[in-house]
């Protein structure tokens, strides 16, 4: 079978739908497994890391990307931003003072800074969780991807956190996916592999961030350091233990 023939998801139709959980994931492409998502900040051989494929596909104006809010919050999709709005996010226009060299006075100067592989270190994943009745299958689904950039004091250029860029349907990425090869760091020569594939066969690490609950927290609300990866192991195995405590043997 060709690889980068897509399949389609089984329908699954809500009367069917026994039990669902929605999870929020964080991608750290600093993780050795991640790797292949980061690959280079250029292009090479056919090769481009996940953020220089998706940074055309997003410029190209053929994705509905939403906007995550002032806050960060908003992950049901609601505010689409235009093909303008999207040049502005990803070239951003920064302002550096500087001195004149004929009148030795501080002036301002305005240049474009273009938004670059290097400084996308992370992804956010939303999730969906369920259980189809009809199939009897546990079954995950991703919803939606958001890239993050690391933000700096303009001042002192100290690191501040991370800030989500945009939202973009997982749906709308699985066709294009097909056409992204991934660079295998085990064998140089194999191209059948590729992003669609990755996120399908789920070859990446992750940490759990949320899981949807009655006050919307994230973890990090309520639990901080050690505790917060006990509750993120907590729930990755509560997920995984669901549909095994559903059968008596």
């Amino acid at each position: 079978m060709d690889p980068r023939i897509q399949v389609e998801q089984d329908h699954v139709r809500q009367a069917d739908l026994m039990w669902t959980k929605k999870v929020w994931r964080k991608i750290d492409l600093r993780q050795k497994l991640n790797h292949p998502l980061y690959f280079s900040g250029q292009k090479s051989n056919g090769y481009a890391s996940f953020f220089e494929s998706l940074r055309g596909s997003v410029l190209s104006g053929d994705l509905a990307v939403s906007d995550p809010g002032c806050l960060g919050t908003d992950d049901m999709f609601h505010t689409k931003f235009s093909t303008e709005q999207l040049d502005s996010i990803l070239n951003p226009m920064e302002n550096a003072k500087t001195m004149d060299p004929y009148t030795l006075l501080d002036t301002v100067v305005s240049f474009i800074d273009p938004i670059e592989t290097s400084d996308v270190l992370m992804y956010e994943l939303k999730e969906d969780w369920f259980f189809d009745k009809e199939r009897s299958v546990m079954e995950v689904r991703i919803i939606g991807i958001c890239p993050l950039v690391q933000v700096r004091d303009e001042e002192t250029g100290e690191f501040r956190g991370y800030k989500k860029l945009f939202w973009i349907p997982y749906n709308q990425l699985r066709y294009r996916m097909l056409e992204w090869p991934v660079y295998d760091v085990n064998n140089a020569a194999e191209v059948s592999m590729t992003f669609h594939d990755l996120f399908n066969k789920r070859k990446f690490e992750s940490l759990i961030i949320k899981e949807s609950n009655v006050y919307d927290r994230y973890i990090m609300q309520y639990a901080k350091g050690e505790n917060a990866i006990l509750e993120s192991d907590r729930i990755q195995r509560n997920l995984l233990e669901f549909e095994h405590d559903l059968w008596s043997y």
